[in-house]
């Protein structure tokens, strides 16, 4: 499943209304119940592929979550089935940046008690971010540039 041309698509268009209705998806709006002047989003999980998307307040897709594990509900996702790079370290990775000229950000430390070693590769049209927290590739996060 080619996730990346769906990122910038609309909640409404064929592909994602698609890919909702043949895993009986609800969308969940959330608005900003806190007054903080923080955008409204809606969101649609898909917890057997182990995927979860992310619309802004236009309901237009920017972030695909991949998990590599068991989180939250979310069944561990075939990484198999999503055409993008595979890599065995952030060392790796970083590599592949540096080789392909890709720029890239990276960073570590602890995210509520759990590590977090992260690098993202920025294309012009769409990030790729891998989280290697405790050593082994945990996520994949898909987002608009």
């Amino acid at each position: 499943m080619d996730l990346l041309p769906l990122l910038g698509k609309h909640l409404k268009d064929n592909e994602l209304i698609d890919l909702l209705e043949d895993y009986d998806v609800e969308v969940v709006y959330s608005y900003d119940r806190l007054k903080e002047n923080q955008p409204d989003e809606y969101w649609a999980s898909i917890p057997e592929l182990g995927i979860q998307l992310n619309f802004d307040e236009n309901q237009i897709l920017n972030t695909t979550f991949i998990f590599l594990e068991k989180k939250d509900g979310f069944e561990i996702a075939d990484f198999g089935e999503f055409p993008l790079p595979k890599f065995s370290s952030k060392k790796a990775m970083r590599q592949y940046a540096e080789d392909e000229g890709v720029p890239y950000v990276e960073g570590q430390g602890d995210f509520f008690g759990k590590p977090y070693d992260w690098l993202r590769l920025d294309y012009p049209e769409y990030k790729l971010h891998y989280d290697f927290g405790g050593g082994r590739l945990k996520q994949i996060s898909l987002s608009t540039s």
